[in-house]
């Protein structure tokens, strides 16, 4: 409801389930704490020191693909390799899922490949831009009214 970032919960407040921060959960009956997804959104960009970060390539779905099939090896067997699910490895192989750092490291081992790139720059700009929200969210705006 407040739109702060924190652990969720899920609660019934006046009618409507909502996902809600630990503060504005007092505004309803808790129903249950829900579990982080198992593949969260996918990290990007990883801090490797004070001064660089890493991301993933652009065309890593075409790079691990290849690599793939010049292993000759199915998606399924693939997979296994990775130790990691079949349908994640078919949503990576189709671009429309971006590894996470770890993965991209792990696929790199595997096939050989570079997926990883550094990002010369200040790490400080990055942080600042993550905790800022871009938006103007309820808090915001209840902030706003009681200071007028």
């Amino acid at each position: 409801m407040c739109g702060r970032d924190a652990a969720l919960t899920k609660a019934r407040i006046e009618g409507s389930e909502l996902d809600v921060c630990p503060a504005c959960v007092r505004f309803g009956k808790v129903i249950a704490t829900p579990q982080a997804p198992r593949f969260a959104r996918p990290q990007q960009l990883q801090k490797q020191n004070s001064e660089e970060l890493l991301s993933v390539v652009d065309d890593y779905w075409q790079r691990i693909r290849q690599s793939r099939e010049r292993l000759d090896l199915t998606q399924e067997d693939f997979a296994k390799k990775v130790a990691e699910k079949h349908s994640l490895m078919q949503k990576i192989e189709a671009g429309s899922n971006r590894p996470s750092i770890a993965l991209a490291r792990k696929l790199e081992n595997l096939l050989h490949i570079k997926l990883l790139v550094t990002i010369p720059g200040s790490a400080e700009g990055l942080n600042t831009a993550k905790n800022k929200s871009a938006g103007f969210t309820i808090a915001d705006f209840i902030k706003t009214k009681k200071e007028t």
